[in-house]
């Protein structure tokens, strides 16, 4: 159909109005838009998903996407959605970002994003892959942290570590007593000039 939105400030409105009344105004009308019975019992769900997205993009309403070249603002752009816990996402900006890059930087980011990636298994309840993301993102990132003496790793990568000792002892079935208020927010920034890692 032609009158299905289909560009992300369409959609996410719509659905914004869909499953979330009082969201903030949307910027237009979205015809034709509405859940399929298969769905409906998803509704709490996709609400849940549709205000993290929402939150990830008023926190960058004001902000322009950060060149690739410029490692320290594109991390802070992605930890918009990282910090809403809108994983597979936060893996999508910097996957642009990574590709690309040279090494150390290469490594760095492709172990944030398998450290998402990590998160994002979890919130699927998929065990298995999120110990082995997380643990791979972990290594990754320790591996060339010291090139990058200017960003502060801590407490993001202390916390990832606790996350990763949890979802390990928590076997395949256990990710349902895992806290999800003990995943780190990506604080990994700049730090004050005369400071080490």
């Amino acid at each position: 159909r032609t009158d299905v939105p289909s560009r992300p400030e369409e959609v996410l409105p719509a659905l914004g109005r869909l499953v979330v009344p009082q969201a903030a105004p949307a910027p237009a009308e979205a015809p034709g838009l509405a859940l399929t019975p298969r769905f409906a019992n998803a509704r709490v769900a996709i609400r849940d998903k549709v205000e993290r997205y929402w939150r990830s993009l008023v926190r960058l309403k004001d902000v322009d996407r950060p060149s690739a070249d410029d490692l320290e603002a594109s991390l802070a752009w992605a930890a918009a959605f990282f910090d809403e816990g809108v994983f597979w996402e936060f893996h999508e900006i910097l996957e642009h970002i990574w590709m690309p890059a040279q090494e150390p930087t290469k490594t760095l980011l492709q172990g944030f994003v398998q450290i998402a990636i990590g998160f994002h298994h979890y919130t699927e309840w998929n065990q298995p892959g999120a110990a082995s993301q997380l643990r791979k993102g972990l290594e990754k990132v320790h591996q060339v942290k010291a090139a990058f003496p200017t960003l502060r790793f801590s407490p993001f990568l202390d916390r990832g570590e606790a996350c990763l000792a949890a979802f390990e002892a928590a076997g395949p079935d256990g990710l349902g007593g895992f806290d999800p208020a003990r995943i780190p927010a990506f604080d990994v920034a700049p730090l004050p000039d005369g400071q080490g890692l």
